[in-house]
């Protein structure tokens, strides 16, 4: 069952499910400048662990959004806050925010102290395994061209791996941020050599600017907690990834945009995309839309959010609303204006589609 905590507005405020907590984005644009704007979120998260009995100890991944790489007013802030030796799996992305914001934080927590945690060396962050999955740090690597740097990447996830007892084989999911989107193809030739036929993960790719300038890309990656391949069911394989991919009762599903022609703006497009959800859930695969626990909405313009919210407010019955995050970026293709991606469900006993 999943639990959800109201928000103030479009979403769940959280949603519990599996003794872990996903958190909606969270942002403060009434302060001026980057640091204190991440101070004000930080200390909204102290209020939200504390009303629902959570240690900042036991945060698992954190999504950060910013709208600047100048990142060092945010890391003084959450150098100062998190605590030694709990660093969660984390990913740094630069993209548009709404009105004023200039970060955004996005945190999932657990609900008890069964973490295991791995400092990455070359201080690539963290691995965090918890309930039979392994989140990994967002990951980028020198090389002078975008090929160089996929394959850097990915060399380093294998030597991951290797110490670390996971399989490229149990891949669950990923998210990839490239700079420059339309270089998509060149990064596909590498991914679908890469990952083995058979055993391909849920995923999205989308522009995001890595927060570190020369960075072409950033890759997050996550894996069944196995060093055997693991009981996962990977829906409608293709090449480059599967429809979507379901271990321990969780679903991560590939993004979707909208193809519906007549679709205008991004209020056409964003209920097109939750149409288009709506008959995959129930029509192909007998899962529930109210069982959404977290979802990431990419869209183009964020001039726009106001368009994509009240989509949203019109089609998800209040309380059943997930956990969101919204961000702006150049998506693949001048026609699509959103792409939702990372929904997770968990129930298979069909409701009606609006």
């Amino acid at each position: 069952m999943v639990k959800r905590y109201p928000g103030k507005d479009h979403t769940s405020r959280a949603c519990e499910y599996g003794n872990l907590v996903y958190f909606s984005a969270v942002s403060a644009p009434e302060q001026t400048s980057l640091y204190e704007q991440t101070a004000a979120i930080l200390r909204e998260y102290d209020s939200m662990f504390a009303e629902l009995g959570l240690k900042k100890s036991a945060i698992v991944n954190a999504f950060v959004m910013l709208d600047t790489q100048d990142t060092e007013g945010f890391v003084h802030a959450w150098k100062q806050w998190v605590e030694p030796d709990c660093e969660p799996a984390m990913t740094t992305i630069c993209g548009g925010l709404e009105g004023g914001r200039q970060v955004q934080i996005c945190l999932w927590a657990a609900r008890t102290d069964a973490i295991r945690r791995v400092r990455l060396p070359e201080d690539a962050g963290m691995l965090v395994c918890y309930e039979g999955v392994a989140y990994f740090s967002a990951q980028s690597a020198d090389g002078a061209t975008l090929t160089e740097q996929t394959k850097a990447v990915y060399r380093r996830y294998e030597a991951l791996l290797k110490e670390n007892g996971l399989r490229l084989e149990n891949i669950l999911n990923g998210n990839i941020y490239c700079q420059d989107i339309t270089m998509q193809d060149e990064y596909e030739q590498q991914w679908i050599r890469w990952t083995y036929p058979g055993y391909k993960p849920a995923g999205t790719m989308v522009e995001g600017r890595p927060a570190d300038r020369k960075d072409l890309l950033a890759l997050g990656l996550t894996f069944a907690d196995s060093p055997e391949i693991a009981d996962v069911k990977r829906v409608k394989p293709a090449e480059n990834c599967c429809r979507y991919v379901e271990y321990r009762k969780t679903a991560y599903f590939t993004g979707h945009v909208c193809l519906e022609a007549d679709a205008k703006d991004l209020y056409d497009h964003t209920k097109g995309v939750l149409r288009r959800f709506c008959k995959v859930f129930k029509e192909e695969y007998g899962l529930r839309m109210d069982r959404i626990i977290s979802a990431s909405a990419y869209i183009s313009d964020i001039r726009q959010a106001p368009l994509f919210h009240k989509a949203w407010d019109e089609w998800f019955t209040p309380g059943t609303e997930p956990a969101c995050s919204v961000i702006a970026t150049r998506l693949l293709g001048d026609e699509f204006q959103i792409e939702h991606s990372s929904l997770r469900t968990n129930n298979k006993k069909c409701l009606p589609c609006k």
